[in-house]
């Protein structure tokens, strides 16, 4: 049996808070909605709290999830409300004023917290040591989309032998996918400022991933995947994950952030992360 790197006699208890934040104060009727919940128009954004540690022998809880609630409503919210004032402030700048307010005021250790801007983009700050915070970055996690074609084969094999190996994903003419791109970047607090970090970042993203790949037929425009030659692969979801972070990785450098990981989808079971 191969020994358990993780610690035994802890978990990790996640809580997803939903925050609207309208002009005047709202009441919560409906906390599974928002809690403060939206009256008219309103900013919206969803925050996932993970706290680490062993819990009670007693009552068998980490910590009850109405002090994480308290912790970031009435010591993360009000910061939240008032940096957004500055509609020039960037979220990511915000995220570690938010982490310590709410990390300062649990019995528990914060392991992290995501901000989730948008469905597709999200930023998160975690902890570099059991009890300690990490001021100087945060990650940032966006997904993006593409569509291309590939055939899945071996070169020199046979049809049916590759078809043996592979099913549809050998057809001879090709078969496509929407994909589906994550990136996530650790970037420096330094750089951020009034600038927006994960604008480059996207950027950098459809200039060196999104236009190259996307459209394409893998097998025959894209070099890496041409398996006529030497170093050619062939395109499988993995090998496509480890292309895009190879791809992206020195032109997120030049920004001054680090590409941690990419994550590809090409059906919504089946996703491929490069490097693990």
């Amino acid at each position: 049996m191969r020994p358990n790197p993780h610690n035994p006699n802890t978990v990790r208890l996640t809580r997803t808070l939903r925050i609207a934040l309208p002009k005047e104060p709202a009441g919560a009727a409906n906390t599974h909605n928002a809690y403060p919940r939206a009256i008219g128009f309103a900013p919206y954004y969803e925050f996932d709290a993970q706290c680490t540690g062993q819990p009670d022998p007693q009552t068998g809880y980490l910590i009850s999830i109405h002090e994480i609630d308290t912790a970031f409503r009435d010591h993360a919210l009000p910061i939240l409300r008032s940096k957004l004032l500055n509609e020039h402030q960037d979220p990511s700048s915000v995220l570690p004023h938010l982490f310590r307010a709410t990390n300062d005021n649990l019995p528990v250790t914060l392991t992290s917290l995501t901000w989730r801007l948008t469905p597709n983009q999200s930023i998160t700050m975690t902890t570099t040591a059991p009890t300690t915070p990490d001021p100087s970055s945060v990650i940032l996690t966006e997904r993006f989309e593409f569509a291309a074609a590939h055939r899945l084969a071996v070169q020199g094999k046979s049809q049916d032998e590759n078809h043996a190996l592979f099913g549809k994903c050998a057809n001879p003419n090709y078969h496509g996918h929407n994909y589906i791109l994550q990136t996530e970047t650790a970037t420096p607090t330094a750089l951020l400022t009034n600038a927006s970090p994960a604008l480059d970042i996207a950027r950098a993203v459809n200039t060196h991933i999104i236009e190259t790949l996307d459209h394409k037929n893998l097998n025959l425009d894209i070099p890496a995947f041409d398996q006529s030659t030497p170093d050619g692969v062939i395109p499988s979801v993995e090998n496509i994950a480890r292309f895009c972070y190879e791809s992206l990785a020195p032109h997120i450098t030049q920004l001054g952030a680090t590409l941690q990981r990419v994550t590809v989808w090409e059906t919504e079971r089946t996703s491929a992360t490069y490097p693990a």
